[in-house]
């Protein structure tokens, strides 16, 4: 969290989140290093598969740079992205409460992740809407993943 949190003193409250939050982090950072490897080792070899395939197959040539650029961009959104800091490893949606009412005073918010507030008992609905509209972004970047591998196992059809 961020400078103070804005609680009432000695809320358990805040510790259980401070603790889920960082335990988030914690995760989210080791895999997003682990994947910031993968997509530079995939990068490198399909490179090398572009140039090796020279003017022989002008098509796949063009499918490898294509792929390349799909990596790339995801490189970049893993690496830092347009804030600097990477993606958020989590996304908080939140049910009207006292940690409403802490985590998000604005136009500030206790928290580095996105945390969203709504009324009450919504944030079921709210939670599965941010998961739907997170999932479709996602969609062409692991469509790319897949078709990396299968490019560079020579398997592509």
């Amino acid at each position: 969290m961020n400078g103070s949190s804005g609680a009432c003193r000695g809320c358990g409250e805040v510790t259980a989140t401070r603790l889920v939050m960082a335990t988030s982090h914690a995760l989210a950072d080791r895999r997003q290093r682990e994947h910031i490897r993968e997509l530079e080792n995939l990068i490198g070899r399909l490179r090398d598969k572009q140039v090796a395939l020279a003017d022989h197959d002008a098509e796949r040539h063009q499918r490898l740079g294509a792929l390349i650029g799909t990596l790339e961009r995801r490189l970049y959104l893993y690496e830092s992205g347009p804030t600097g800091n990477g993606p958020a490893g989590t996304v908080v949606a939140n049910s009207t409460g006292c940690s409403s009412v802490y985590a998000s005073t604005f136009p500030f918010n206790a928290f580095k992740d996105p945390w969203v507030n709504s009324l009450f008992q919504d944030a079921q609905p709210l939670a599965k809407g941010i998961f739907e509209g997170i999932a479709a972004q996602t969609v062409g970047d692991v469509r790319a993943l897949r078709l990396a591998r299968l490019e560079l196992a020579d398997a592509y059809d």
